[in-house]
């Protein structure tokens, strides 16, 4: 088995089993240095925007709620990381219908910087009027993470103990968009990650990942 299939064999025995999933190289360095590199460009040259909640006309930048900023990723990127990401994505996707039987056929990514003192409530990802998003990912770009530095995304399981996750170099954690609470703690220091949703036009009939 190739080392991609066996990170994608990993995270979704790990979504069945415990409803979110956690794993190291999904991407190697030098494409995270890259990633690292065009977030704080984007930061730099202020092309990071606040985050709203809701959707539609109920969309609203809301501070109390969340203070993170964010930069979409273009699916016809000139840049040769993004081009590759996205790439990996579509694999992770094939891989995932194949083996879950769902129907999977799009994704949204973004760049997401979460300022020093920001959060994020806890909440889920899929919108009431919006069923489209079935898997949440976040990859980190964090060098040299410690505990004090805050910032974890907490996991919210049914009928489980919470789970506190350093947002550390390399990570990924992947969970359902539907079903999974979580929440961003207080961070100390900026903080930063690639964040996104694998979707489904017809996610209504999908056959569900945990039966």
């Amino acid at each position: 088995m190739k080392k991609n299939e066996i990170i994608f064999e990993q995270l979704i025995d790990d979504i069945v089993n415990n409803e979110y999933a956690v794993a190291d190289g999904f991407l190697d360095d030098s494409y995270l240095q890259s990633f690292y590199k065009e977030v704080k460009r984007l930061e730099s040259e202020a092309e990071l925007k606040g985050a709203g909640v809701g959707q539609l006309i109920e969309h609203e930048v809301n501070l109390k709620i969340r203070g993170d900023q964010i930069h979409w990723l273009e699916k016809d990127s000139p840049l040769h990381f993004e081009q590759m990401f996205h790439k990996r994505i579509n694999a992770f996707i094939q891989y995932l219908n194949r083996s879950c039987f769902l129907s999977l056929n799009d994704f949204e990514f973004h760049y997401t910087h979460y300022p020093k003192g920001s959060f994020y409530k806890k909440h889920i990802d899929q919108f009431h009027s919006d069923p489209s998003r079935v898997l949440s990912v976040v990859l980190y770009l964090n060098k040299d993470w410690k505990e004090s530095n805050g910032g974890q995304i907490v996991v919210y399981p049914k009928g489980k103990a919470s789970v506190s996750i350093n947002p550390t170099w390399g990570r990924i954690v992947c969970f359902r968009s539907d079903q999974l609470a979580h929440e961003v703690l207080v961070t100390n220091k900026s903080r930063y990650s690639l964040t996104g949703w694998l979707k489904s036009v017809n996610s209504d009939k999908i056959i569900q990942l945990i039966n």
